[in-house]
C-alpha cells in the first residue's frame, strides 16, 4: 500500500482493536521505505508492526547531503520543515548521477533520434521520434559505470542494478528497530560488516538466532500463537478474479464435479507457498467473482488475491512496454 492508504488502514485497525496483543502486521516495502517520512501520528497507530524495506548506509556523504537538501527545502518552503529523505529519493538521485557520469564518459554532446516521420517540423511530437542515435553508446557506458552512491554501491550486472540489502524493522515507540538484515549472499544477518555487506561466506542463513528482539502489537514481547479462528471452524475466504488478462498469473476454472473453482497461476502458487510455510494450519478456500464486479457484500471476503494480480499485471505490462 501507499503511505496514504496504509495510514488510513492502520488508523481504522487501531480503532476497531486490531492493534492489540495477539495480532501480527507485516508492512511491505512501499510503506516501510517511507517510514522516516511519515508523521508521528501515523507511526503511533503502527506500533508493533514488522516492515520489510531496502537498507542504505547512513554515511557522512548522506548526512551532509540531507542537511543541504533540508536547507534548500526550507528556503523554498519557509513554513514547512523538510521531511527526512527515504531510499526512493536516494535511488532517484543516484540514477541521475549515474546517467550524467555515463553521458560524460561516452562523450555525448547532443542527443539525436531516428525519425519515424518525414514531417520533422515539430520537434516536440514524440510520436515522430524513433530510437536514440546515442542509445547503444550510452547503454554501454552506463553498464560500465560504478560508484559509491548515497543509496550504496551502484553498478549494473547484466543490465540490472546490483541487489539491494534489505532490512526487517520493528515499528516501535518513536522510530523503528532493525530486527535483521538480509543479503542475497548470506541471507539473514544480525549485523553488517564495516563495508555494509558481509563477505560472502558461502553459507546462506535462515536462522532465527540472528533475529533481534521484537515488540509485537499490544507492547507484547511474546510472539502471537497463530490462527485463532480454528475453534469456530471458519475458513479464510480468498477472492480470486476470473476472466483475467494475464492468466499465467491468475486463472480460474469451474469444477462441475465439486461445484467449486480451481485456481492456479503464479500469484496462486506464491499464496500457497506462504500458507504451507506457516508453522500452523490455516484452513482456506478460494471463491471467485467477476473481475468487473464492484458490489462486494461486506464480510464476503477476507483478502483479495486480485490486488496481487493487478500489481503483477501492471509491472508485466510496463516491462513488456519497456522491452
Amino acid at each position: 500500500m501507499s503511505p496514504i492508504l496504509g495510514s488510513r488502514l492502520f488508523a481504522i485497525a487501531k480503532e476497531i482493536g486490531m492493534m492489540r496483543e495477539g495480532y501480527v502486521w507485516i508492512v511491505t516495502t512501499a510503506m516501510t521505505n517511507q517510514l522516516a517520512s511519515l508523521n508521528s501520528s501515523i507511526t503511533d497507530t503502527m506500533q508493533g508492526a514488522l516492515g520489510l524495506g531496502a537498507y542504505f548506509p547512513k554515511t557522512k556523504e548522506f548526512q551532509d547531503f540531507q542537511v543541504r537538501w533540508k536547507l534548500k527545502y526550507q528556503q523554498e518552503n519557509p513554513s514547512i520543515i523538510g521531511p527526512d529523505l527515504n531510499v526512493y529519493c536516494l535511488w532517484a538521485y543516484d540514477a541521475v548521477t549515474a546517467l550524467a557520469m555515463a553521458v560524460e564518459k561516452a562523450g555525448i554532446e547532443e542527443f539525436g533520434f531516428h525519425k519515424t516521420s518525414t514531417d520533422c517540423s515539430d520537434t516536440t511530437d514524440f510520436e515522430t521520434l524513433g530510437p536514440s542515435l546515442s542509445g547503444p553508446k550510452l547503454s554501454e557506458s552506463l553498464s560500465e559505470t560504478r560508484f559509491q552512491g548515497l543509496s550504496g554501491d551502484i553498478s549494473l550486472v547484466d543490465r540490472e542494478i546490483n541487489s539491494s540489502i534489505f532490512q526487517i524493522v520493528n515499528v516501535f515507540v518513536d522510530g523503528k528497530n532493525i530486527v535483521v538484515f538480509w543479503t542475497p549472499e548470506n541471507g539473514l544477518a544480525r549485523k553488517l560488516s564495516s563495508t555494509e555487506r558481509d563477505a560472502n561466506t558461502g553459507i546462506y542463513s535462515t536462522s532465527r538466532t540472528n533475529l533481534g528482539p521484537i515488540i509485537w502489537p499490544g507492547y507484547s514481547s511474546s510472539a502471537p500463537g497463530g490462527w485463532d479462528l480454528l475453534a469456530n471452524g471458519k475458513k479464510l475466504r480468498i477472492v480470486v478474479p476470473f476472466n483475467t488478462i494475464f492468466r499465467g498469473f491468475v486463472n480460474v476454472d469451474y469444477d462441475p464435479s465439486t461445484n467449486g473453482i480451481e485456481a492456479n497461476g503464479y500469484c496462486i502458487d506464491v499464496f500457497k507457498a506462504v500458507m504451507e510455510a506457516m508453522p500452523y494450519h490455516v484452513p482456506y478456500e478460494f471463491i471467485s467473482v467477476p473481475r468487473d464486479h464492484g458490489n462486494f457484500t461486506p464480510g464476503y471476503y477476507d483478502h483479495l488475491i486480485n490486488e496481487v494480480y493487478l500489481g503483477v499485471s501492471i509491472f508485466s505490462f510496463l516491462d513488456s512496454g519497456i522491452a
